[in-house]
C-alpha cells in the first residue's frame, strides 16, 4: 500500500466521542508521558458518527504535526475545543508550535510539500485533507507563522452513505 494510499470511502460507522479520540491519539503518540514536556487540553463534547479508523488517522497526523514542529526548547501547548450544533461538530486543534507561513498554507497542503524545511515527507497534511474530504468534514489550517498552527474541522453529526 502507498503512503499516499487513502481509502476513498467510509468503511465502517461507528459513534465517535471526540474528546476521546484525540486524547487516545494522543496517548498513541506518547504525548501523555512523563518524559515528554507537552501538554493537551480539551475543552467541551462532541459526538459523531463517522468512520472511527480515519478521525483516529486524522487526529493522529494532527497531533504528530504538532509533536514534530515545536519550538525547540519549549513546552508544546495544546488546545482542542469541541462545539456542537445541529447537524455539525466543529473541533478546533490550536498548538504554540513554529507555525506556517500564512502564504506557505495552501501550498502545504498538497503532497510532498512541506511548512518546514525539516524532516517529513510533505505527506501528513495532504493526507488530513484526503480524509476530511472522505468522511465529509470541512478542513482548514491557519498559522500567522510565529505563533503555532491552528486546524479547524467541522465534522457532520452524521455522516451520509456514499
Amino acid at each position: 500500500q502507498s503512503v499516499l494510499s487513502v481509502p476513498t470511502s467510509v468503511q465502517t460507522v461507528s459513534r465517535i466521542d471526540l474528546a476521546g479520540a484525540i486524547k487516545s491519539a494522543w496517548h498513541r503518540l506518547g504525548g501523555d508521558s512523563n518524559q515528554d514536556d507537552s501538554d493537551l487540553v480539551t475543552e467541551g463534547t462532541a459526538e459523531i458518527e463517522s468512520d472511527e479508523s480515519l478521525i483516529e488517522d486524522l487526529l493522529t497526523s494532527l497531533l504528530d504535526n504538532s509533536l514534530r514542529f515545536r519550538k525547540p526548547n519549549e513546552s508544546l501547548s495544546i488546545h482542542c475545543k469541541l462545539t456542537t450544533s445541529a447537524d455539525t461538530a466543529t473541533m478546533k486543534i490550536s498548538d504554540n508550535g513554529l507555525g506556517i507561513d500564512p502564504e506557505r498554507i495552501d501550498w502545504s497542503i498538497e503532497p510532498f510539500n512541506r511548512g518546514h524545511h525539516q524532516g517529513g515527507l510533505g505527506l501528513g497534511l495532504s493526507r488530513c485533507v484526503c480524509i476530511a474530504k472522505t468522511i465529509g468534514c470541512q478542513f482548514q489550517i491557519r498559522s500567522d507563522g510565529e505563533s503555532g498552527t491552528t486546524a479547524l474541522l467541522s465534522f457532520p453529526i452524521k455522516i451520509k452513505p456514499n
